[in-house]
């Protein structure tokens, strides 16, 4: 079943988004920066897309260990001749990878990754089989999706491949969405016949079988958030399609720019970058978008740090922005939650200060940005212990259907 939701965009701003997105330092001013990715608030990378008519015409990989101010250039001569860096993606602070679709003369391709936060990179040849996109599920468990549909899957350590399956010859893939080793999403063309058409496809047992779907209506579908395994959206030109139930059945926003990137920092609040300069909000589940930057240089992506959901987007002419969401939520985390006691010795009570029982989603990050507890309860308190983990700071994120909250607890 197909909804199809007409959307008037409005140059507006709401109670939970008056902070703006600001333009930050850029290593270049000339190239597309083409993805990027955070383990952290301040630290991640991004990847350079140089031309061919540049003297120097390789992909670079740049990383910031302070939100942006500087950036310090990676590359490394072991992937200098690598040059068509397409993705890039981090679990945390130390573990990422980076896919390749060959150089601008050849198909040769590759899987770039590293264990050590880019200190040193590591590279897995694919031969004839360009890589169009890569993400990792856990520091182990990588996939790869190559622009002829070949799939690929590490084991054992992200050092050794295997290709699991041919998805599909006719489909050129454009990004991934993990869940866990077995469950991944994905999203690209069918490029074979004209009129092109979009792609989504998913597996549930580590890509030894594919459902795949195809859109009449997106030309490509280049844009991709789920928040979980049943509600997720996509996007392509003109249009941004939402489900609850795993792609079964999607709604269709119909808007006015076409979609390169999209991230939702809870069930309600998203954004999403177009070719067209602009980025997009919703804070209403993606039914409904508005303006919330209003560009002009085109953009291709853009992420949001966990647990602090500070945003960043990137583009061409070496465009990076970014913007704190943290600062805008509506309600004050220590209005509706106290944490006792704080500091602990990793034994602790959540006590939800409302006269309406809802369904909260506990989430507890360490400064790592790695998650180490997930719970949910609609009581009004609920009982934490993490004396298994290290002393220090962690994160608390509380989702309801309010809104998200994020709050502080010390261990010692």
């Amino acid at each position: 079943m197909k909804t199809i939701i007409f959307i008037t965009l409005l140059f507006s701003s709401t109670y939970c988004y008056n902070q703006t997105w600001e333009k930050i330092n850029s290593p270049t001013q000339n190239h597309l920066i083409r993805d990027v990715s955070f383990g952290s608030e301040n630290i991640g990378w991004i990847i350079v897309d140089k031309p061919p008519d540049t003297i120097s015409n390789t992909s670079d990989i740049y990383k910031t260990e302070n939100g942006g101010i500087t950036w310090n250039k990676q590359t490394t001569s072991q992937v200098l001749y690598y040059k068509g860096f397409t993705s890039i993606h981090f679990i945390d602070t130390l573990h990422g990878i980076i896919s390749n679709g060959g150089s601008y003369n050849d198909s040769v391709g590759c899987i770039i990754y590293t264990n050590n936060g880019g200190e040193k990179w590591l590279y897995k040849n694919f031969g004839c089989y360009s890589a169009s996109a890569a993400c990792l599920v856990d520091t182990n468990i990588g996939y790869s999706i190559s622009q002829y549909g070949n799939a690929s899957r590490s084991i054992n350590g992200i050092d050794t491949w295997i290709e699991i399956t041919s998805i599909s010859s006719q489909i050129s893939g454009r990004k991934f969405h993990g869940f866990n080793p077995d469950t991944v999403y994905f999203i690209g063309v069918f490029n074979v016949f004209l009129p092109l058409k979009g792609a989504f496809g998913k597996t549930y047992d580590g890509g030894i079988s594919w459902d795949i779907q195809q859109f009449s209506d997106i030309p490509s579908v280049t844009g991709i958030y789920f928040y979980n395994f049943n509600k997720g959206w996509i996007g392509g030109k003109n249009i941004i399609k939402y489900t609850n139930d795993a792609g079964q059945n999607w709604s269709t926003i119909l808007i006015n720019y076409s979609v390169t990137d999209i991230a939702f920092i809870d069930s309600l609040r998203g954004f999403a970058t177009t070719s067209e300069g602009r980025i997009l909000k919703t804070i209403d589940g993606g039914f409904n978008w508005s303006i919330s930057y209003n560009g002009s240089v085109p953009l291709s992506a853009l992420c949001f740090t966990k647990p602090n959901n500070v945003g960043y987007a990137i583009g061409d002419s070496g465009t990076i922005l970014k913007i704190n969401t943290l600062s805008i939520n509506k309600n004050n985390f220590n209005n509706y939650i106290n944490i006792f006691p704080n500091p602990s010795n990793g034994l602790f009570t959540l006590e939800f200060n409302t006269t309406t029982l809802l369904k909260n989603e506990i989430e507890i990050y360490n400064i790592n940005s790695q998650k180490i507890y997930s719970a949910s309860t609609n009581g009004n308190t609920y009982n934490i212990d993490i004396t298994d983990y290290a002393k220090g700071l962690y994160f608390v994120i509380i989702t309801n259907e309010n809104g998200k909250k994020t709050g502080k607890v010390m261990v010692q």
